[in-house]
């Protein structure tokens, strides 16, 4: 099914889950959003880290946001574009420009060396669950082998402990 590469790895790619990162949605409960010409605040990037951000709201096409935080011990800044899609019901949802991939994103990422943010695609990032998939398999397999359990009753089991 998967194409050249899909298969287990040796080294496992490095995951979102153990990345911090900022998103749009943490930026608009910052306050950054909220008017037009220049915001600066703090947001958190997880684990109980946060950066400080200086919004630059001057319409829909023409919004940029730096953000300041401390990679390797030294005092660096990001910049990201900022786009925006109109809502059905009126208002507008923010998005980031990756600066890497000039694709649209909801969060960016800490990564890299230099450490810089950019979107998940740009740092190669994947999620834990998909590193995870297809580990329980072979584990089913073994234990129907040598038991006479019922598979259903297997896979139920599997599926309340959060392991299927």
């Amino acid at each position: 099914m998967g194409g050249w590469g899909s298969g287990p790895t040796l080294h496992a790619k490095r995951t979102v889950d153990d990345t911090p990162e900022i998103s749009v949605f943490d930026l608009r409960e910052a306050g950054a959003f909220d008017r037009f010409g220049t915001t600066t605040g703090e947001a958190a990037v997880g684990w109980g880290q946060s950066i400080t951000f200086e919004a630059y709201m001057y319409g829909q096409d023409n919004s940029k946001i730096y953000l300041h935080h401390g990679a390797n011990g030294r005092p660096t800044i990001d910049i990201a574009l900022l786009e925006s899609t109109p809502c059905h019901y009126g208002g507008v949802r923010w998005w980031f420009v990756c600066p890497d991939t000039d694709e649209r994103a909801a969060k960016l990422y800490l990564a890299g060396r230099p450490a810089r943010f950019a979107s998940r695609k740009a740092h190669n990032l994947t999620y834990r669950s998909c590193q995870d998939s297809g580990k329980i398999g072979p584990i089913m397999k073994l234990f129907m082998m040598i038991s006479d359990a019922d598979p259903a009753m297997l896979k139920d089991a599997l599926k309340q402990e959060g392991l299927y």
